[in-house]
């Protein structure tokens, strides 16, 4: 795959995140195997973002159910990238001009108290890094058009990252059932989204340490400060302009975010 494609696949994100304006499949240009074009394709435009001004929050860990691995045919889970711009208080209305094709899910998120540095971790590494665990909401969003995704679609639109919101009940990893918490997602009063926390990876810390030993390989591995959002426990739910969503994690407290209705 040549510099040049890439490129002209990172240029066509772009324009389409600033313009708001869904654009056409890029897994045809990039290769739709192609994951590590994929990766340097999202790389190009984390650091565009950066360069203009943004602050790199932390990253998020996608495909870490194994019916949506299935269903994209990609045995592996993914990441993206998270921003200080992106991140919204518990309760908080994004506006409308915010997000294209948003949908949302449940996930447990974990903050960092220490680097992870090492190619090889272990398990327990893991936990001794974490300072504690929140119930989230992952707002997803794509520049794709219709949600017309591959695995190399979506890698390369960053996962399609839209926003992120954190709960205020902070809980020590070592206080809580993270394999058998249940989940609960409603949008306006009424459930639309159920789950539990093995539904990520058997428990969500795995996604962690897989999301560690990635990141150890690059040149931006996991930091003390960084929230990781550790994946869905549950079915993604579509949202539009006006919705309130909100999650529920047993032990973890609630979570809820609100879409600014349409101008």
């Amino acid at each position: 795959m040549s510099q040049a494609t890439e490129d002209t696949v990172a240029d066509r994100l772009w324009e389409a995140f600033e313009k708001k304006v869904p654009c056409a499949p890029v897994r045809n240009e990039l290769g739709k195997d192609n994951i590590l074009g994929a990766y340097r394709v999202q790389d190009t435009n984390v650091k565009r973002r950066i360069a203009n001004g943004d602050a790199l929050a932390g990253f998020k860990v996608g495909m870490t159910s194994a019916a949506v691995q299935q269903q994209l045919g990609y045995f592996e889970p993914n990441f993206g990238h998270l921003f200080g711009s992106r991140e919204y208080l518990n309760g908080a209305t994004v506006p409308n001009e915010t997000l294209i094709q948003p949908r949302a899910e449940g996930e447990i998120a974990f903050v960092l108290n220490k680097d992870l540095i090492d190619a090889r971790l272990r398990l327990s590494d893991v936990v001794r890094s974490i300072d504690y665990a929140v119930c989230s909401i992952e707002l997803l969003d794509s520049r794709i058009t219709g949600w017309d995704i591959g695995p190399a679609d979506s890698i390369a639109d960053n996962g399609s990252g839209g926003a992120h919101v954190l709960g205020m009940f902070p809980r020590k990893v070592t206080d809580c059932d993270l394999t058998l918490c249940g989940m609960i997602g409603k949008k306006n009063g009424r459930i639309e989204t159920l789950g539990v926390g093995a539904a990520s990876m058997t428990n969500p810390l795995l996604a962690v340490l897989w999301l560690a030993e990635k990141l150890a390989q690059t040149d931006r591995p996991l930091r003390a400060g960084d929230v990781v959002l550790s994946g869905s426990l549950g079915p993604i739910v579509a949202l539009t302009p006006g919705d309130v969503f909100e999650v529920e994690i047993g032990g973890f407290g609630s979570v809820c975010i609100h879409l600014a209705d349409r101008e």
